[in-house]
């Protein structure tokens, strides 16, 4: 092999910046093999992304070139930040929208190592829980005031403050 000293243009001199510059008018494919097993590199004008293999189908990260700065980030520590909204099987209308088949469990929880999972709901600035959900192999339990609407089923209500409502029996 031999060392090259500056920068290389494939169909155009490089910028300054850079030790390989790739142009084409079409898409543009960086490719990458071990074996018969190929990955790319592409920037098709509208994304820049991965894929394993040159056609629609194996577009495996997509990243819209007109995206602001810092959308992902991933720290050291592996903490990742969304600048935008994140949507799993959905177009996100809130900071998370999760949509699944009508067949499946939209979240799942996995306790602890004491078998509990928390859903807490912090004040405007992050710093006072102001009510959590906790579930437990006792059941489901709640933090702060809850109002329900609607008809809740039970076997039975059990209270330790004492149960106050403007219909049904208590």
């Amino acid at each position: 092999g031999g060392t090259l000293t500056g920068g290389l243009g494939i169909g155009i001199a490089p910028v300054s910046f850079s030790q390989l510059h790739i142009y084409d008018t079409s898409d543009v494919f960086l490719t990458l093999q071990k074996g018969t097993n190929n990955s790319y590199l592409f920037n098709d004008g509208t994304y820049i992304g991965l894929a394993s293999d040159q056609g629609t189908t194996g577009k495996k990260l997509l990243v819209d070139r007109t995206a602001p700065d810092s959308t992902l980030t991933i720290d050291s520590s592996g903490n990742s930040t969304f600048a935008g909204k994140v949507g799993i099987g959905a177009n996100p209308s809130a900071p998370l929208t999760v949509q699944t088949a009508s067949d499946a469990q939209n979240i799942n929880l996995i306790g602890r190592s004491d078998n509990l999972s928390y859903i807490q709901f912090f004040n405007s600035n992050g710093t006072t829980v102001n009510s959590s959900i906790n579930g437990s192999t006792n059941g489901l339990g709640i933090t702060g005031n809850a109002t329900f609407s609607g008809t809740i089923n039970s076997g039975a209500i059990t209270s330790t403050g004492g149960l106050t409502g403007t219909t049904g029996t208590f």
